[in-house]
């Protein structure tokens, strides 16, 4: 990935453009409750307790439960980063 791309990734980021779109895909997810394990159910739940989360450790503690991961470091790092800001 570029360095312009990145740059437009962190500015999307700040600018709520990540947090909206989770905010869709959770959405959708929701409806499929029924249909998803028991495992899927605990991790959808534990990271909308991370967005709804009021303090840092409560939204850093969530997140670590949920499970939920980026396949990069640098996209791990983003991750972190937006869940310590609440913007995910």
């Amino acid at each position: 990935m570029s360095y312009r791309a990145r740059a437009r990734r962190v500015r999307m980021l700040f600018e709520g453009q990540w947090q909206e779109w989770n905010s869709i895909h959770l959405k959708e997810l929701e409806r499929l409750l029924p249909d998803i394990t028991d495992e899927n159910r605990k991790v959808l739940k534990s990271f909308v307790q991370m967005r709804g989360a009021e303090g840092l450790p409560q939204r850093c503690w969530h997140l670590w439960k949920s499970g939920v991961y980026r396949q990069t470091l640098l996209g791990e790092i983003g991750l972190l980063f937006a869940a310590m800001l609440g913007k995910v």
